[in-house]
């Protein structure tokens, strides 16, 4: 089995993206924060209208984005879910705290358990 050479590389070599790639993640970008303020002061769902640019630009939509910038996202996303279970606890008056903690840990470890991580 043939090694490939960027295995062997020290780090990731650089490679300047096309004006196309910019421009498509410029856009996405751009319109991902325009849809979610909007959203987000008229109808108070800004996630909602992430979701949908997500799905207008990816493998559902028009497939502008790379298989590998679809499960970097997807994976940012997970890690944000995470931070968003444990950041609930923080936001409760102090009495209710400890007993938030202890169901958000246990939900965790239930999720941890069931994915297989």
């Amino acid at each position: 089995m043939a090694v490939d050479a960027s295995q062997d590389a020290a780090s990731l070599p650089y490679h300047e993206p096309g004006i196309v790639v910019i421009l498509v993640l410029t856009s996405f970008l751009l319109l991902l924060n325009v849809v979610n303020a909007a959203l987000d002061r008229v109808l108070y769902c800004g996630l909602l209208g992430q979701v949908l640019v997500g799905i207008a630009w990816g493998t559902p939509g028009a497939k502008w984005l790379s298989e590998s910038l679809e499960e970097t996202v997807v994976q940012l996303g997970y890690l944000g879910l995470i931070l968003l279970v444990y950041e609930g606890p923080h936001a409760l008056h102090r009495p209710a705290r400890p007993i938030s903690v202890a169901l958000t840990n246990a939900h965790q470890a239930d999720f941890l358990l069931r994915s297989n991580l």
